[in-house]
């Protein structure tokens, strides 16, 4: 992590206040993007903190639901059209709820104190043959437990087919917004002229332009985050 990335930082009730949102509403937006995997959160001893490349996602959503875009439009849209922060090797999101880790180390720790009991019970002449076999079935038991969590972890993604899935995502976003366009400009041309038009002149009417892209855009709107939930079957 970059020094000045540190210093040019926000906790999240300071940073909720540069976006005039109230900070659950905040947490719950950048939550969300690093549910899909769309950008990551820094974090400073456990703690998330927000930097200026947060503030301009952040700027870009504030920008886009005043404007009546659903939620995931905007992820789409952020995460076709932004720059986002990518992942570490090592994150884990805890979807799984299974720390292997963890597992493991509890395990080490409960077999060892059960180990120096049998020290302390154990005659002098038997106890090197049995802290043997106890550590023999101890690295048994470790590797069928790291096999049986691993089976419950899903399969990681190659980048590759994360990019293409991205790509696909955008695409099929594009030409569901440009059939929508098209859906609201004919139902635009079906209403009648004293909806459509207005006069310029004494004798002579126009389309009414203003009022015809507000017509498109609620119908976009209105209809975009249902066609592609039905689209990708969400």
């Amino acid at each position: 992590m970059k020094t000045e990335e540190i210093v040019n930082s926000w906790q999240i009730a300071e940073f909720a206040a540069m976006l005039e949102r109230h900070p659950n509403t905040v947490t719950q937006w950048f939550n969300e993007l690093e549910k899909r995997r769309i950008h990551y959160n820094l974090r400073v001893n456990n703690e998330k903190i927000y930097t200026e490349d947060d503030l301009e996602i952040g700027t870009r959503i504030v920008a886009l639901r005043d404007a009546k875009w659903p939620l995931n439009g905007i992820y789409s849209y952020i995460e076709s059209n932004l720059t986002t922060r990518p992942f570490p090797p090592d994150f884990n999101d805890g979807e799984t709820g299974i720390d292997v880790n963890s597992a493991i180390s509890r395990m080490r720790d409960e077999f060892s104190q059960l180990l120096t009991d049998a020290k302390e019970s154990l005659r002098k002449e038997i106890r090197y043959e049995y802290e043997q076999q106890l550590k023999e079935s101890l690295s048994s038991i470790t590797s069928q437990m790291q096999q049986e969590l691993r089976k419950q972890l899903p399969e990681p993604k190659l980048p590759e087919q994360i990019r293409m899935e991205r790509m696909e995502r955008a695409i099929a976003t594009t030409r569901i917004r440009a059939t929508l366009e098209r859906e609201a400009l004919e139902l635009w041309e079906q209403k009648p002229d004293s909806e459509r038009k207005i006069r310029t002149g004494l004798f002579s009417k126009s389309e009414d332009v203003v009022k015809m892209q507000k017509f498109i855009n609620d119908y976009i709107n209105q209809n975009l985050e249902h066609r592609i939930e039905e689209h990708f079957k969400i």
